[in-house]
């Protein structure tokens, strides 16, 4: 109960990263750090194997993973996630301890918290790093190939 009123949310159960980006942003470098080796070790691959070439296989696969990661980011920071587990869980027999006659209020309640999230700084730098990747891979693409 936090002021009297009690919360039914999901976002109970979610805890965002609370220490400052400084200890965060090592993490985060090195998340990207394995995308961008993984996509280079596939687009190469892909390269190989087929008429592509390596460089288109690179850049597509970096733009591809970016899209992957902004779109991944937007669904957890935009609070579809939430709106999903709500939805679901009403429709699926998800019962919490609210009355029956109280559940249209409860799933209205954690429909609105869905639209509007808690910040979600991990999900903000998903799709800074997202474009980031779209732009490697653009980029590559652009330079490389005629």
């Amino acid at each position: 109960m936090l002021g009297g009123m009690q919360s039914h949310g999901l976002s109970d159960e979610i805890s965002f990263p609370k220490e400052p980006l400084r200890e965060r942003f090592p993490r985060y470098l090195k998340t990207y750090g394995v995308l961008i080796v993984a996509s280079v070790a596939i687009g190469s691959l892909f390269g190989l194997l087929t008429d592509a070439g390596v460089v288109r296989g690179v850049g597509g696969t970096l733009a591809f993973v970016g899209l992957g990661a902004v779109g991944g980011g937007g669904f957890f920071g935009g609070g579809y996630d939430s709106i999903g587990k709500g939805t679901t869980g009403f429709l699926f027999g998800g019962r919490s301890e609210v009355r029956p006659e109280d559940e249209g209020t409860h799933l209205a309640d954690r429909l609105r918290e869905g639209l509007r999230p808690e910040a979600n700084p991990t999900a903000f730098w998903a799709v800074i790093g997202g474009f980031g990747l779209i732009a490697a891979g653009i980029g590559i693409l652009s330079m490389f190939v005629s």
